[in-house]
């Protein structure tokens, strides 16, 4: 049993969705319009991008910008604000910063768990002390929810689009269990690219560097058939990075969360 305490719209939460939905984007166009490469540039408030696509079979048009915003369900993006840039680039802002696509999901993980910080921390010190968990969801529209379980237990409900879920544990663990390490596969195979636990006095995440492919999603079910190796190769490796493949990184933090 959950229960809604409530949302909650950052300026970090914000930037993470158009940031991901930018990605979305770049990748379709790059396979729908056999493209090299596309260059995106954000302007320095985030609301306006600059898309260049490069050696395409097609030519990229805003009418086409506009379809694919509704067809691919982008919620934080309008067409008149994203732009075509020219080839000699002189309609593109000054100030705006090169994103490399690449680079972008792995960039988010940083800035999601720093806002997670920032604004839940006092909940991992709660189930710390009282045993209640808790667990933050940040939705593909930009805000987080934020949900109350029961001592030392709480069901993650299906939710659609979700980008990345993090709960508590108490204290001692922020080991996955098998049950959270199926729910971190269902999340990373529907489109979530973080899904972290945070206890005292540590914090584990499973971190997307590119969406999941095929090889990635085998690893992830061997470990779920193999429970207690997962445990052990994360157990042996505190404070280490634990790559699998070149899609998905998994981490344990010590000392986020001061005694």
């Amino acid at each position: 049993m959950v229960k809604k305490t409530y949302t909650l719209e950052t300026k970090r939460s914000r930037e993470v969705v158009k940031l991901y939905e930018l990605r979305i984007l770049a990748d379709y166009i790059i396979e729908d319009l056999d493209c090299e490469d596309i260059k995106v540039y954000v302007a320095s408030d985030l609301e306006r991008a600059y898309l260049k696509p490069i050696y395409c079979s097609e030519k990229i048009s805003t009418i086409y910008i506009r379809e694919l915003l509704s067809n691919l369900d982008l919620f934080q993006w309008n067409s008149a604000n994203l732009i075509i840039a020219d080839s000699d680039y002189s309609n593109i802002d000054l100030y705006a910063e090169e994103i490399s696509m690449d680079r972008v999901l792995q960039r988010l993980a940083g800035v999601i768990i720093k806002d997670l910080n920032d604004n839940f921390e006092s909940f991992v010190y709660d189930t710390y002390k009282l045993g209640i968990e808790h667990l933050f969801i940040l939705h593909r529209r930009g805000y987080w929810v934020v949900l109350e379980g029961e001592r030392y237990r709480v069901t993650i409900p299906k939710i659609n689009d979700v980008i990345a879920s993090i709960h508590t544990h108490p204290k001692g663990s922020c080991l996955p269990s098998r049950e959270d390490l199926e729910n971190m596969i269902d999340l990373l195979t529907n489109g979530g690219i973080l899904f972290g636990i945070a206890s005292l006095p540590c914090m584990f995440s499973a971190e997307l560097i590119d969406f999941l492919d095929e090889d990635t999603y085998e690893k992830l079910i061997y470990f779920l058939n193999n429970y207690y190796e997962f445990t052990k190769s994360l157990m042996m490796n505190p404070d280490k990075d634990i790559s699998l493949g070149d899609k998905l990184i998994l981490k344990i933090r010590y000392g986020i969360y001061p005694l």
